[in-house]
């Protein structure tokens, strides 16, 4: 099979398909997320003070780690705490006829989009806008999960509901390739318990032709034994991989889009280069694009706490 063909979007996800693009977009990966595990550790306060030194030698030396790098990033993402996006309604050629109609329009579908957002917000453990200010501060790249179809019926009682759910996943969750402004492809990686992959396969049984569940012999395995997975979109695909196990269900992509956006905050830049003089390289830009607002003070917190 030519290559063009072999990790073309459209070709029908396989275990083999799937496990070379993990292993592809991890590899990229890789640095940024062993960078972004030693900020995390300087924010939490668990990074080793005296590395390098015997037992013997730390024992003999206070271990104090300053709040400063929390401080850094709650009082950034605070500042999106109360973050309200405007929502605008593109024109569409030809779906109206006069532009009254328009403005109906508008006046209809912007309010709605806006409400989506807050009801979705409140569904989440976190605020949307704070959990996106702690991974923009933190690592100057944060993505956004969504829209997907949380629960097509309304709840028992309820007359109104959000169909629509938005996440912020913890972007070291979501392989992407950062070059490609709209993307082709996305795999989320994570675990999930037995119960509920049992519960997505029975769902999914029977759905069409289509559709294909594997047989992975999971009922063997505890309810709430946790699994790490992994979650594979194209614009035509969606896959669902288990880990050491294989694909627990291929079903096409009926929305035609894949719901992720991602995007970098202003305190990363590309490099130069090295055809002008400069050490840049995909490896190299994507780790000074995901450098945060740590980054540069990361040793003088090191230093303060060693005092």
């Amino acid at each position: 099979m030519p290559d063009d063909e072999k990790w073309s979007p459209k070709r029908r996800p396989t275990d083999e398909l799937v496990k070379a693009e993990v292993e592809a977009l991890l590899e990229m990966w890789r640095g940024v997320h062993t960078m972004w595990g030693e900020r995390e550790s300087l924010r939490d306060g668990t990074y080793d003070i005296w590395a390098g030194l015997s037992d013997a030698e730390k024992a003999q030396r206070p271990v104090y780690h300053s709040a400063r790098a929390a401080a850094y990033i709650n009082k950034y993402a605070g500042k999106l705490l109360t973050y309200s996006p405007k929502f605008r309604r593109n024109p569409k050629k030809g779906g109206v006829a006069t532009a009254e109609d328009k403005t109906k329009a508008d006046m209809l579908v912007e309010p709605w989009l806006k409400a989506m957002w807050e009801e979705a917000s409140q569904a989440e453990h976190v605020p949307l806008g704070y959990q996106l200010g702690v991974y923009l501060g933190m690592f100057n790249f944060a993505v956004l999960e969504g829209p997907v179809v949380d629960e097509l019926e309304p709840p028992a009682g309820e007359k109104f509901w959000d169909p629509l759910r938005l996440t912020v996943p913890h972007p070291g969750s979501v392989l992407l390739n950062p070059f490609e402004r709209k993307l082709s492809l996305v795999v989320k990686r994570g675990v999930w318990f037995v119960r509920d992959l049992l519960a997505m396969a029975e769902e999914r049984g029977g759905r069409d032709e289509r559709t294909v569940v594997g047989a992975l012999g999971l009922t063997f395995l505890k309810p709430y034994e946790a699994i790490q997975c992994y979650e594979y979109w194209t614009e035509v695909w969606h896959a669902f991989m288990v880990e050491d196990k294989g694909l627990l269900y291929v079903e096409p992509n009926d929305w035609e889009f894949i719901p992720f956006q991602y995007g970098f905050g202003h305190f990363g830049q590309r490099r130069l280069p090295p055809e002008k003089g400069g050490v840049g390289s995909t490896a190299n830009d994507l780790m000074a694009m995901c450098t945060g607002i740590l980054e540069p003070i990361k040793d003088d917190i090191k230093l303060e706490d060693k005092r």
